[in-house]
């Protein structure tokens, strides 16, 4: 079967399935453009799928390539599924994350900061974290936002937001 249509079996819900393709689709340059293509489609269980794929491969040590990272980190400003959104919040630990994509980055992580998901908002600050310590003119401003993460936020975010300064 293709990959799509794999996806397409997925429930949304039982991660098995998930790794099941993963298994059956080993990660290489083609099919992770094939997955960031996937991420950008209309079915939020498609967009959810595969960017739990590449959550899943990233974390693998799979290494995206710099236009592979910057139509990743352009997924997340084109505001997708929730779901989608964490799983790419997640991955941001596992990409190079370079100057040409920073300001809108910076800016998509500002509006999910603000997300009524509280996981989006948690991953959201971390998302800084991770910008801080790949970009260390912007470590000022991280703190500022995690600080406030930490006063501000629901006790669950205020734990990733712990973890996003101490670099976990």
């Amino acid at each position: 079967m293709t990959l799509r249509a794999d996806l397409e079996l997925y429930d949304g819900k039982r991660t098995d399935i998930l790794e099941r393709i993963a298994d059956a689709h080993p990660i290489t340059a083609p099919l992770a453009r094939q997955l960031i293509k996937l991420a950008s489609d209309d079915d939020t269980r498609l967009q959810s799928g595969a960017t739990w794929l590449i959550l899943h491969h990233a974390r693998a040590g799979y290494t995206f390539t710099p236009a592979a990272s910057r139509d990743l980190l352009a997924r997340i400003s084109a505001d997708p599924h929730w779901e989608a959104t964490l799983n790419l919040l997640q991955t941001l630990p596992h990409l190079a994350i370079g100057d040409a994509p920073l300001p809108a980055l910076r800016q998509s992580l500002k509006r999910l900061i603000k997300h009524d998901n509280k996981f989006v908002r948690a991953w959201a600050y971390n998302g800084f974290a991770v910008l801080a310590r790949q970009h260390p003119e912007l470590a000022d401003e991280a703190e500022r936002m995690l600080a406030q993460g930490e006063q501000d936020e629901a006790a669950s975010v205020r734990a990733r937001v712990r973890n996003a300064r101490k670099g976990k």
